[in-house]
């Protein structure tokens, strides 16, 4: 919306959306927002529990962008944990100075994310000569809960978890914080030849996760065949 005279005051609401407690969530959305002759736009992403204009108006406050001069369409992803379930609204306002020009928010999604992830969530080492060891893959353990959760152990499983070998500078139980991240280093290390597999395994106070790994022995030069 554009006025010569009128500063900008525009609300985009959401639909209701039904949240749960506890459960992180990711607000994504693209804006494009060119501002004129250097005069920037406003925008600003609430929350609230209703559709009106005095609720969204008065509502938490989770993103806010004071000087956008966006030519193109740029995505933002804005993290929202409720603290209560329940119904959400949550709502755009553009709140320019007068004669700038247009505000576009488009593609908006809204999805739950893992309370926690291991990241990479599976790695292949591909081919390490028998006797010998890859490069170290690092992973790490993301807490996307906003309160602290404790980390029991984490091991190496499967069927060929000997092939594999962590290097872990941590102590045990760990508590990690909210939105905290810790790492850990795995290396595949074949004792023979042939198709590996394991489990990188994270056991905390809430369950049990898991990530991949695979790898392949081989060895070097002429090989007698039966």
């Amino acid at each position: 919306y554009y006025n010569a005279t009128a500063a900008k005051n525009e609300y985009l609401v959401t639909p209701p959306i039904q949240m749960t407690a506890g459960q992180p969530y990711l607000i994504k959305f693209w804006v494009r927002a060119p501002g004129w002759a250097g005069t920037p736009e406003k925008l600003k992403l609430l929350v609230a529990n209703a559709p009106t204009l005095p609720a969204i108006s008065s509502g938490t406050i989770l993103w806010d962008r004071n000087n956008l001069t966006i030519a193109t369409y740029t995505e933002f992803i804005v993290k929202y944990t409720p603290a209560a379930s329940g119904i959400y609204y949550f709502g755009w306002h553009a709140y320019s100075v007068a004669d700038v020009d247009f505000i576009a928010v488009d593609n908006v999604s809204i999805i739950e994310q893992p309370p926690f992830e291991i990241l990479p969530e599976a790695h292949n080492f591909r081919e390490v000569n028998a006797g010998f060891q890859s490069t170290a893959k690092t992973f790490t353990f993301r807490n996307n809960r906003n309160t602290s959760i404790t980390i029991a152990s984490v091991n190496l499983t499967g069927v060929n978890a000997n092939q594999f070998a962590k290097t872990d500078n941590n102590t045990y139980p760990k508590v990690l914080g909210p939105n905290a991240e810790m790492t850990v280093d795995v290396v595949f290390k074949p004792t023979s030849t042939g198709n590996k597999a394991a489990s990188l395994q994270v056991i905390d106070n809430n369950g049990t996760y898991t990530a991949s790994l695979t790898g392949t022995g081989y060895v070097n030069g002429p090989q007698l065949l039966a």
